[in-house]
């Protein structure tokens, strides 16, 4: 080979190379899965289907995940923050052999994990050879709904992401900033409590996207990247409950919590 763009080039050889040290063949293309429905909640079913495999071999199925923690360094007078570090692996969900015409199919729950997508692999004989994806949506519930004032209120959230804007929220009561919820280190579930303050009435209880930088609420994820977070959801921008403070019977007991 001689180079020509350059009419002074020197002329370039390239080095012969062997039939034995050419590169091997490049892996067959992964076939794609069919997911249905292709999203949902942490405990909804869904069909995994591969066609096109070879007659009766053994599927095995993979979850793709990640082992999400917080680095620290632990000192004599404090504990020092560092960053959240994420390492993703896949784990086996399960298998199944395939038919004779070629097609494998099988019904998975979503797992308890990180919301947004998770991709699915297919395996034959140790090779991947099948991929697909479910996507698991955010979800909040709160309970009780009613009670008097100083009632602890659960809250429980779903499918909290781990990548970037996905992986935390904001909490407001009666619109006033209440605190920051995450679940890195809890697989995106995170529960805690509130307790029912105000006049006797409904009260607001408010759920937005927010960010590990700047904590508060974001209320305008609607206009934003990740717009998909709270498509599923009637108003497309937060989780919002309403509380009903029956009565004001005074200062609850003192009570102990760890």
């Amino acid at each position: 080979f001689e180079a020509t763009d350059h009419p002074t080039a020197a002329p370039v050889t390239l080095p012969i190379v062997s039939q034995a040290a050419r590169p091997s063949a490049a892996p067959a293309p992964l076939k794609l899965l069919k997911v249905e429905p292709v999203k949902g909640y942490v405990g909804d079913s869904f069909t995994v289907t591969g066609d096109g495999l070879a007659p009766g071999k053994k599927v095995e199925f993979f979850w793709s995940t990640v082992d999400a923690a917080y680095l620290t360094k632990v000192m004599a007078d404090n504990v020092e923050y560092h960053e959240r570090k994420y390492e993703e692996k896949r784990v086996p969900l399960g298998s199944a052999p395939v038919d004779g015409q070629g097609r494998v199919s099988m019904v998975f729950a979503a797992p308890e994990d990180f919301g947004e997508v998770h991709d699915l692999y297919a395996a034959v004989d140790g090779q991947d050879a099948g991929r697909g994806g479910f996507r698991i949506l955010r979800n909040a519930t709160i309970s009780p709904t009613e009670g008097p004032v100083g009632t602890p209120i659960t809250i429980t959230v779903k499918g909290l992401g781990w990548r970037g804007f996905e992986q935390f929220m904001a909490l407001r009561y009666d619109n006033k900033y209440t605190g920051e919820i995450s679940a890195v280190a809890t697989r995106g579930t995170a529960v805690f409590q509130i307790r029912a303050a105000g006049p006797p009435g409904r009260h607001i209880i408010q759920l937005n996207n927010s960010t590990a930088y700047a904590p508060g609420a974001y209320l305008n994820t609607q206009q934003s990247p990740q717009d998909y977070i709270y498509a599923h959801l009637d108003n497309k921008q937060e989780f919002r409950f309403v509380f009903n403070v029956t009565r004001d019977a005074g200062p609850p007991p003192d009570a102990l919590q760890w």
